[in-house]
């Protein structure tokens, strides 16, 4: 679900209470005059109506505004836990911390040379820990570097087919670190 901006609900919010407010004007000018029945009707039906949609859109603003702060707290908490499933795996690899540091950055996917720079490195240093972190892991390089962690790490992803969606499972525990290793 799509979930509007704040504006679009102020916007709408405030032009329906305009027409509820002119309703309310209009009404007041018309008293001294007299106004027939049907006429006061019609103006009631413009003040609910506009006083009604401005809380029913307050309403969605509400609820809408409720739901992404829900969202925006369970994606937090699945980073975390990326980020710490990351670690794990890393620690069980054996990385020193600058291996993990380039290994992080490498699947953020900067170049050696990037990394390097950011890190106060040489390349060749950079390239090192690299080489190190795909030995220990028993990975042959970044592609699988990244491919490990997005199979294991994602959620399971639903994908049409034909008209039927079919679900791609995940596995529950990624391979052991001696996995690739001989």
């Amino acid at each position: 679900m799509k979930i509007k901006s704040v504006s679009f609900y102020a916007r709408m919010v405030a032009f329906l209470l305009a027409i509820a407010a002119l309703g309310i004007v209009d009404f007041i000018f018309d008293m001294p005059h007299g106004f027939s029945v049907p006429h006061f009707l019609v103006e009631l039906g413009i003040v609910i109506l506009g006083l009604g949609g401005a809380l029913y859109l307050a309403h969605g603003w509400y609820h809408d505004h409720h739901q992404a702060e829900s969202a925006n707290r369970s994606l937090k908490k699945y980073m975390l836990g990326v980020g710490k499933t990351i670690d794990r795996q890393f620690h069980e690899w054996g990385l020193t911390e600058a291996e993990r540091c380039t290994a992080i950055l490498v699947l953020k996917g900067l170049s050696h040379k990037d990394i390097a720079d950011r890190c106060g490195r040489s390349e060749r240093t950079v390239r090192q820990h690299a080489v190190a972190v795909y030995r220990k892991s028993g990975l042959a390089g970044r592609a699988e570097l990244a491919a490990y962690f997005m199979e294991y790490l994602l959620p399971p992803v639903t994908i049409p087919s034909g008209g039927d969606e079919e679900t791609m499972p995940t596995p529950a525990h990624p391979p052991s670190s001696s996995a690739g290793q001989t």
